[in-house]
This record gives structure tokens, C-alpha cells and sequence, in this order.
């Protein structure tokens, strides 16, 4: 197979330039010849009678399209007439028309050819047998499987084009798959078969255009395996991007199969991936200056691209495998891009909490091990800084202002407790909880509430006392309910204002992870007066 590998040589000339331009999933429903229903050795009085009797019957408005064995579904209509005779006008375009079509066992023969002459009648069977047997004799030129490999090509291509309507039966996607097998199977003897690119010289020397290069036969013959390819990979593109995934394998799947080069199979898949890779490249170009407009704001940047980029890496992912260059690539660039959004604004903002947000989201975009390692380390960093901000860069009770050392509020803690000969012995431990000045005077209001409520309570209870001594019940209702409702309003206002009461020091992480090292809350151990 050393002739499956597109050259450098083969990618300049313009045969190559024209079959790889052509090569796409219609490139069987645009082909002048099956428009037309005209032969490929049509001459060109041929055509121009032909031309003139269609358009006849478009002015008539009877213009049911061509005959023959795949009639399309619309049938052409005058722009289709008038493309498909601009293709057969232009040298290099017809070439590609006819290589992609169905050729006479002798060239200029095709009026006669027996095959040719079922397959214009709809007797698609008979020309198949007739090609078969042709096939089996092994002849020098090979025409029969050139035009079997024709003929399973555009039967696939066409179940394929119907998918994209309607859901085929079981049966069509038995033909559709065995017609794709088919198809690369002969083409793979095709590209070894040196007497048939010898008949296809023939074909261009007959043409007599210098339009056509002397060595344009061998240089289709170079640039096949790709053209082919690129079909497949192109539906497969189509595929995951409408988001069916099943249908995006399959296609890969075809391509693995056909027995060609990897290097070839890597090569289509990547310039079919191309769009993809470049809308992504689109939206990575767009973040890092609108961030740098904004930083402020550049979350909503990075969030913003990763929302566009993951249906598109999402494409890349069914279609490339784990560790392919191009995949990787991509990944890594969106998530690389999207860390220095994120590390701009951390830095400007220092809002730890969604720039861990934003990280969390990137890491599993991250490709390569390099770039995973970049947003872990980033993230690591970020983690500290939030940890350190919970705990110390902002107050605890209000989670808005910074805090004053002067009124953090503070909880002993006692641990480390021996019992011995009836004797306790422990360590006390004093914490200091951030706290900004607006909270401790919300505090302070609670407290003041609280004893205003308990001195009131007292009042009461000693005029109840003095007007009813003997209802003692009442006196503790009086200093608990002032005392309670005192310490309520206290909470309720410290609520309203966004506020977590004096209590919510208990939950600091701090004194949380105290506790779990077996510290408890209170200056003395239970039991101990």
C-alpha cells in the first residue's frame, strides 16, 4: 500500500486540489453525469444536444430529471442542469464526474457497452452480474470493479443521505454498512492495479485538454485513500455534532476498517475535524482580551466559554481517541485559556470561592498531563486561599467585611483531660473567631437586649411579689419570658441585618477540627466546679 499516502507532491497538483474539494458526502448526488443521465465519454456535440433537449423541457415545465438507475429525491432542477454543466465545461471538474461514475468496458463505447445500457434502463441487476463476471476475468484495466466500487459508494452514500430524513429499516442498514465494506474493498485493489490507472492516462490523454496534466492520473491515484476517507470523516463530524454519538462511531468505525494507512485514517479525521478545532480556537481568541476588558467579570467569561466549548470537545471526544494530538490539543487550549481568565480574576477579586469553582470546572477539560498538572496546582493554591479567607480574611458571622482583631469573638475550649486519684487535670485553649466591628455591635445589641429583658423580668417579678406573694409561678414566668423575648429580639435583629448569631462561632472550622482531635467547648471538663 505504498502509493495510500498523500505527498506533498500529489496535495500541489490540481487533479488532487480538485478530488479532495470533491470529496464530501454529496459527492455522488452532484455528479454532472448522474444529473445529466449522459455517459462519461459523452463528446461534447453530445452534451450540447443533450443540454438543449433539457432545457426544452424545463421551459415545458416536464423535466422530470435523468434516467437511469438512481434517480434523485427532489430530481434536479435548472440550477442543477446548469451546475452540472459548468462540471463537464471544466476539465478537471468533469474528470472527478467521470472517476466517480460508471465507465464502458472500451473507452468511447459507452453507447454500446451492455452494462451501461441495463443500468440506463433501471436493470441495475443485470449490470451488476455483467460487471461481476467481467470482474472475475481479471482484465487488464479492471473496469467492472471500478465501476462495482461505483456503484456500492453511491448505493451507501445515498442510504446515508436518507438517514438524514427518515430512520432506516434493519435491512437498510445491513445494505448501507455491507455497501460501505464493499466500496473500500475494491477500491483497495483498485489503487494496486496498475492497468487500471493506465486506462484512466488513457481517458485524460483522449481528452486532450491542457487543462489536464500529463501525470494526473498518478497523482488521483495518491490522493484516493484521503478523498475516500474524507468522507466518512466528514459524516462522522456531522454526526457528534448533531450529538449522535452511535452514528459518529460507526463512521469511525468504517475508516478503521478500511485497511488503509493509519497515518491516512488520522489525516482525514483531522482535517475533518478542522471546523471544530478552529471554532474552538475562535473562542478561545475572544476570551482572553474580553476578560482583560473586564477582569471584574471575567468569570462569567470563563463560564461563558466553557458552555460553548463543551459540545465541541464533546464532537472531538467520539470521533478521536483518548491521547490523539488533536483532541488533546484542543482541550488543553480551553482549559489553559480558561486558567488565565480565572487567575486574572482571583487575582483582581480575590473571590477564592468561584475561582475554585471555576478550576473544578476546567480540570476535567484538561488533556494532556502537563496541563492537568497546571490546573491542579492552581487549584490547590486557590483551595489554600479560600480556606485561609473562610477562616481568617473575612468575618465569620456575616461572610462580607473584613474583620477586626480587637473584636473577634472568642471560645475557651478545654482538652487533653487526665483523671487521676480523684484528681482532673486538663488544658484550656482560647480561640478568637473573626469578627468585623458591625457584627459585634449586633452582638452587643443581642446581649443588651437579653439583660434589658432580664432586668425587666426582675421588676415584674418583684411587683408580683409584693401584690401576690404566694403566686411564685408567676415570678419565674416574668424573668423567663422577658429575659427569653429580649434575647429573641436580639437574634431577630442580628437576622434581619444578615447576621449569624454569637452561637455560630461553634461551627468555625476551627473549632470543628478541635473537636474532632477530642477538645471540648467550655473552660472546664464535665463534672469539674
Amino acid at each position: 500500500m505504498g502509493l495510500s499516502t498523500l505527498n506533498s507532491a500529489s496535495a500541489e497538483s490540481t487533479e488532487s486540489r480538485e478530488l479532495l474539494k470533491a470529496a464530501n458526502p454529496n459527492l455522488c448526488r452532484v455528479n454532472a453525469f448522474r444529473i445529466t443521465g449522459l455517459n462519461v465519454d459523452a463528446r461534447p456535440r453530445d452534451i450540447a444536444r443533450h443540454f438543449q433537449k433539457l432545457e426544452m423541457l424545463e421551459r415545458l415545465g416536464s423535466s422530470n430529471g435523468a434516467p437511469g438507475p438512481f434517480p434523485l429525491d427532489p430530481p434536479p432542477d435548472g440550477d442543477a442542469f446548469r451546475e452540472a454543466k459548468q462540471r463537464l465545461n471544466d476539465p478537471q471538474r468533469r474528470l472527478i464526474d467521470e472517476f466517480f461514475w460508471f465507465w464502458p468496458d472500451e473507452l468511447g463505447q459507452g453507447r454500446v457497452d451492455e452494462a451501461l445500457t441495463a443500468l440506463a434502463q433501471g436493470d441495475i441487476r443485470a449490470a451488476v452480474q455483467t460487471w461481476m463476471q467481467r470482474e472475475n476475468s481479471q482484465s487488464e484495466s479492471n473496469v467492472s470493479m471500478h465501476n462495482l466500487a461505483v456503484l456500492s459508494l453511491t448505493w451507501a452514500l445515498d442510504l446515508e443521505q436518507a438517514a438524514s430524513r427518515r430512520a432506516l429499516s434493519e435491512e437498510e442498514k445491513k445494505l448501507r454498512d455491507n455497501h460501505w465494506r464493499l466500496s473500500y474493498k475494491r477500491w483497495r485493489v483498485l489503487l494496486d492495479h496498475s492497468g487500471f490507472w493506465n486506462r484512466l492516462s488513457g481517458r485524460i490523454r483522449e481528452m486532450d485538454d491542457p487543462r489536464l496534466t500529463p501525470g494526473g492520473a498518478q497523482e488521483l491515484r495518491r490522493s484516493l485513500p484521503l478523498a475516500l476517507l474524507s468522507i466518512n470523516a466528514e459524516l462522522a463530524v456531522q454526526a457528534a455534532e448533531r450529538g449522535n454519538t452511535d452514528e459518529a462511531k460507526r463512521h469511525v468505525a468504517i475508516l478503521a476498517a478500511s485497511e488503509f494507512e493509519q497515518g491516512v485514517v488520522n489525516e482525514a479525521l483531522r482535517q475533518a475535524t478542522q471546523p471544530v478545532r478552529d471554532r474552538l480556537k475562535a473562542l478561545c481568541r475572544a476570551a482572553e482580551p474580553e476578560a482583560d476588558r473586564d477582569v471584574v467579570h471575567s468569570d462569567q467569561v470563563v463560564l461563558r466559554l466553557v458552555h460553548e466549548a463543551q459540545p465541541l470537545l464533546a464532537s472531538l471526544d467520539c470521533i478521536l481517541s483518548p491521547g490523539h494530538a488533536t483532541r488533546e490539543g484542543a482541550h488543553d487550549e480551553v482549559a489553559l485559556t480558561g486558567l488565565r481568565c480565572q487567575i486574572a480574576f482571583g487575582n483582581k477579586t480575590e473571590n477564592w470561592k468561584v475561582s475554585s469553582q471555576l478550576l473544578g470546572m476546567l480540570l476535567p477539560i484538561a488533556a494532556s498531563q502537563s496541563a492537568r498538572a497546571r490546573v491542579e496546582e492552581n487549584l490547590k493554591i486557590v483551595k489554600g486561599n479560600l480556606q485561609y479567607q473562610e477562616e481568617y480574611g473575612t468575618c465569620w458571622f456575616c461572610k462580607r467585611n473584613p474583620p477586626v482583631p480587637t473584636v473577634a469573638a472568642e471560645l475557651v475550649m478545654h482538652g487533653n483531660v487526665k483523671r487521676q486519684y480523684g484528681r482532673v487535670q486538663w488544658q484550656t485553649l482560647t480561640l478568637k473567631i473573626p469578627r468585623c466591628p458591625a457584627c459585634n455591635s449586633a452582638h452587643s445589641r443581642g446581649k443588651g437586649f437579653a439583660t434589658l429583658g432580664a432586668l425587666l423580668g426582675i421588676v415584674i417579678d418583684v411587683v408580683l411579689w409584693v401584690s401576690f406573694p404566694d403566686a411564685g409561678a408567676l415570678w419565674f414566668v416574668g424573668l423567663f419570658g422577658f429575659g427569653y423575648g429580649g434575647a429573641a429580639v436580639g437574634r431577630l435583629l442580628a437576622k434581619t441585618a444578615g447576621i449569624q448569631p454569637e452561637t455560630y462561632a461553634k461551627s468555625y472550622p476551627r473549632i470543628l477540627r478541635e473537636q474532632k482531635q477530642g477538645w471540648g467547648l467550655g473552660a472546664k471538663p464535665p463534672g469539674v466546679k
